[in-house]
C-alpha cells in the first residue's frame, strides 16, 4: 500500500480550475483562438460592417488565465446572441484593452479572476480608472409621480458600461467554474433550483451573504422548505430571508455566542421590538428602500415573518427550535394595527385617455405594440400577457380566442374570447417572431420575447412596458380629466377591461369567469366607481343614444323621446334617473314616472299597460331590441294556430298587439339618436304653460 501511496502522489492530478480552463480553450478554436479578432473575418458577421473596423487585440493580456477567460466569456455571449457585434467591437473593445492594462499592472500573478473576491475587484478597477480621469459612474434621469401625484425628474446613480461590463464577466466566470448544488451556494439563482417561479419578472437571486455564519444553514434549510412548498411564491421567500436577516443579526447582536435558537425568551422578542422602532429601514425591504424611522407596516411584516418562521421550524421539530412555542414568544398585541387604504375608484384607463393612445400609438416603441393591444383586449396580467405562448390563439365556431396560464392564481390554459382584429394582429406577431428567432433562441416558445440583445429569448420587461408608456404621455400630453399629466400602470389595463365588461351591463358572474377571479368579492370591486366617474360615463352614453331612445305617442307610434323635456314633465329630476336607472327597468322597457305619482295603469291586466295605453313615462332603448323580436315572433306563430282553430277573436287581439310590437321594433332598428312626442303635442304643467312657445314659434 505505500507503493501505492507513493505511486499515486508523482501522478500529475490537474486541478478543477486547470480543468475549467481546458474546457474554455476546446471551444476556443478557429477564429476565436486567434489573438487578433477581425471584426469583418467574424464567422457571425451577416452584412457588411458599416462602421469604423474595430478589432480585439488580446495579445495585449500578458496573463494567460485572464485572457483565456476574458476571450471564452466575450465568444461565449457573442455566439449565444446575449451581445451583438456592435456591442462587443465597437462598445466593450476598448474596455477589453482597458482591462489587459489593469491586469499587466496590478493582478499579473492570478490565475482566475475569481481569486480576488468580487467586492475588492471592483474597488481596485473603480480606482485604477479614476487615476485615469475615467468615468465609474453617472446621474441618471428618472421621472416619477409621488405622494402629491406630481410626476418630477429624479436622479440615481449607475455604474458606467466599464464597470457593469467587468461585473457581468466576474459573475459569468464564478458561475462557470462553481459546479456545486445550487442549495450549497451563499446565493442562488431561481432559474437553477427546479421550482415554478414567475419567469416573466425579473427575480432576484436569493443572497445568504448577510445571514450570520452560525444561522447561515438554518436558512438555507428553511428557505429550501418554503420553496418546496407550492402554497409559497419564490418573491414572497425571498422578502421572507430580507427580514429574517433583520431579526438574525440582532440575535447576532445581543447573543453572539448563540448557535442556535433554543434559548429565545420573551425578553429577546421585546428587545427586538425596540430595536425595529429604533432601526432605520434603510432599503432592507424593496418597499422601503428610503432612508428613516421604521413604519408600522414595515414592523408589521418583520413580526409576521418571524412568527412563521418559528411556528414552521416549531413543526418539524428542528433542533435550532425555541424551547418556547411561538404564541408565548410573540403575542397578539406586537404587531401594529395597519389600516388599509380603500379606494373609491378603480385605477382603470379611462376611454378618453386609450382613444389618445390610440391617436398616438406610431409615436410608441413598435415590439410593444401588440403587448398593449393584447392587455386591453383580454383583461390578462401583464405578467401573463409577456408570457403568452406562440400556439396561445384558438379558433372556434364560435370566434377567436386567447388561451394562455393565469399565474397568480395558478389557473392553466385560461380561455377569453377576442376579436377577430386581435386575433390577425396576434398572427402577425407570430409570424414575425418565427421569422426573426430560431427555435433555439426562442427555447421557450415565447410570443412575445426580446430579439436580441442579453436577454434574448426571454420574455419582454413588464416595466419597459409603463415606462415607454408614461414617455409617450410626456411626449404627447396625454392628459387626465382634472388636465394633469396622465400616469399609466400595467394593471390598470387589467381593471379597464372589468370595469367596461361590468359598465356595459355583463353579469357579474361571467366577468369572474372571463377575469379569473377566485371569488366573487373580486370581482365586484370594478363596480364600485365613483359617483363623478358613473355621471361622466352615463352622460357620455346618453349622447352616443345609449339610454332611452324610444316612447309611444297617444296614437300608440315609435316617436322621439326627450328624456331631458319628460323627467321636467313627470316632475322629478335627471340625477334621481341617473342613480335609480336599474331599479327603473322593467322587462320591456323603461319607466320613468316620478316614484311620487301613482301609476294610472297599475291595476290593468292587459300586458303590458304602459303599451296598451301610450304611457307617456315608458320608454324603450335598442338593449330591448331582442325582447321584442323574441315576443313578435311568439305572437306571429299563435295567428297561424289561431287560424287554424278558425280562433277569429284571438286573432284580432294578437293582430293589435303585434302591430304596436312591431312598431316599437321599427323604431328602434331604424333610429340611433332620442325619439319621442315634441313639446307642443304634451300637457303642459305649473310654470311650464308660461314659457312655452306660442304658434308660429320654433320648439324647445
Amino acid at each position: 500500500m505505500k507503493g501505492l501511496n507513493f505511486y499515486l502522489t508523482l501522478i500529475y492530478v490537474p486541478t478543477l480550475q486547470e480543468q475549467h480552463l481546458r474546457e474554455m480553450e476546446k471551444t476556443l478554436t478557429g477564429y476565436w483562438a486567434r489573438n487578433q479578432w477581425y471584426v469583418k473575418e467574424c464567422p457571425l458577421l451577416l452584412n457588411e460592417w458599416k462602421q469604423n473596423a474595430k478589432n480585439l487585440h488580446w495579445d495585449k493580456y500578458q496573463n494567460e488565465f485572464i485572457k483565456t477567460e476574458m476571450k471564452f466569456y466575450t465568444a461565449q455571449t457573442l455566439m449565444l446572441g446575449q451581445l451583438s457585434l456592435y456591442s462587443v467591437f465597437q462598445n466593450n473593445g476598448r474596455s477589453i484593452h482597458r482591462f489587459a492594462e489593469f491586469i499587466n499592472n496590478h493582478l499579473l500573478h492570478i490565475k482566475s479572476i475569481i481569486e480576488i473576491p468580487k467586492p475588492d475587484l471592483e474597488t481596485m478597477w473603480r480606482n485604477y480608472l479614476q487615476s485615469l480621469d475615467i468615468k465609474t459612474s453617472y446621474k441618471k434621469k428618472s421621472w416619477k409621480r409621488i405622494k402629491n401625484n406630481e410626476n418630477r425628474d429624479t436622479y440615481y446613480t449607475q455604474p458606467t458600461g466599464i464597470m457593469s461590463f467587468i461585473s457581468k464577466f466576474y459573475d459569468f466566470i464564478l458561475n462557470f467554474y462553481d459546479e456545486r448544488d445550487e442549495f450549497e451556494k451563499d446565493i442562488w439563482d431561481p432559474k437553477k433550483l427546479g421550482i415554478l417561479f414567475n419567469s416573466v419578472k425579473p427575480q432576484d437571486k436569493m443572497n445568504f451573504a448577510k445571514v450570520p455564519f452560525q444561522f447561515k444553514d438554518l436558512m438555507k434549510e428553511y428557505v429550501k422548505l418554503r420553496l418546496n412548498q407550492q402554497s409559497n411564491s419564490y418573491s414572497t421567500t425571498l422578502i421572507h430571508l430580507m427580514l429574517m436577516v433583520i431579526f438574525l443579526e440582532f440575535i447576532n447582536i445581543s447573543h453572539p455566542e448563540w448557535r442556535d435558537l433554543r434559548e429565545l425568551s420573551r425578553k429577546d422578542i421585546e428587545q427586538y421590538l425596540q430595536y425595529l422602532h429604533e432601526k432605520q429601514m434603510g432599503g432592507t425591504v424593496k418597499n422601503h428602500n428610503f432612508k428613516g424611522p421604521s413604519s408600522k407596516r414595515h414592523i408589521a411584516k418583520c413580526i409576521n415573518t418571524l412568527k412563521t418562521f418559528i411556528e414552521t421550524i416549531q413543526k418539524y421539530d428542528w433542533t435550532e427550535s425555541p424551547i418556547l412555542s411561538a404564541r408565548k414568544l410573540i403575542l397578539l398585541e406586537d404587531t401594529p394595527k395597519v389600516s388599509h387604504k380603500v379606494k373609491d375608484d378603480i385605477d382603470h384607463i379611462p376611454d378618453h385617455i386609450w382613444e389618445q393612445v390610440i391617436r398616438n400609438i406610431d409615436q410608441y416603441p413598435k415590439q410593444f405594440i401588440p403587448i398593449i393591444l393584447v392587455m386591453e383586449a383580454s383583461g390578462f396580467r401583464s405578467c401573463d400577457v409577456i408570457s403568452l405562448k406562440l400556439d396561445c390563439l384558438s379558433e372556434t365556431d364560435n370566434g377567436w380566442w386567447l388561451v394562455g396560464d393565469q399565474q397568480k392564481v395558478k389557473y392553466k390554459d385560461h380561455k377569453v374570447p377576442i376579436s377577430e382584429e386581435i386575433a390577425h394582429i396576434i398572427t402577425a406577431h407570430k409570424k414575425l417572431v418565427e421569422e426573426t428567432l430560431t427555435k433555439k433562441e426562442n427555447v421557450h416558445s415565447l410570443l412575445f420575447p426580446v430579439f436580441k440583445g442579453p436577454r434574448k429569448g426571454l420574455p419582454v420587461s413588464k416595466k419597459r412596458i409603463s415606462e415607454n408608456l408614461n414617455i409617450l404621455a410626456r411626449k404627447c400630453e396625454i392628459l387626465n380629466a382634472n388636465g394633469e399629466l396622465y400616469w399609466f400602470k400595467n394593471h390598470a389595463f387589467r381593471h379597464r377591461y372589468g370595469v367596461t365588461l361590468i359598465n356595459n351591463g355583463m353579469d357579474i358572474t361571467i366577468v369572474q369567469q372571463l377575469m379569473a377571479h377566485t371569488s366573487p368579492e373580486m370581482t365586484a370591486v370594478y363596480a364600485k366607481l365613483l359617483s363623478e366617474t358613473k355621471r361622466r360615463e352615463w352622460e357620455k352614453a346618453r349622447r352616443k343614444g345609449a339610454f332611452p331612445s324610444i316612447r309611444l305617442s297617444q296614437e300608440g307610434v315609435a316617436v322621439q323621446a326627450d328624456l331631458d323635456e319628460q323627467a321636467i314633465e313627470n316632475g322629478i329630476e335627471l340625477e334621481w334617473i341617473r342613480h335609480n336607472f336599474d331599479s327603473i327597468r322593467l322587462d320591456h322597457g323603461f319607466c320613468i314616472k316620478s316614484p311620487k305619482a301613482p301609476c294610472d295603469f297599475l291595476k290593468q291586466m292587459i300586458e303590458p299597460p304602459c303599451i296598451k295605453n301610450n304611457c307617456k313615462s315608458f320608454h324603450v332603448d335598442q338593449t330591448f331590441a331582442a325582447y321584442y323580436e323574441e315576443q313578435i315572433n311568439k305572437m306571429e306563430h299563435d295567428i297561424e294556430i289561431y287560424k287554424k282553430t278558425n280562433r277569429t277573436r284571438s286573432i284580432e287581439f294578437t293582430q293589435i298587439k303585434l302591430e304596436r310590437y312591431n312598431g316599437i321594433l321599427d323604431g328602434l332598428l331604424k333610429n340611433t339618436g332620442i325619439y319621442g312626442l315634441v313639446k307642443s303635442t304634451r300637457e303642459y304643467t305649473g310654470t311650464e304653460r308660461e314659457m312655452r312657445p306660442r304658434d308660429g314659434e320654433s320648439q324647445p
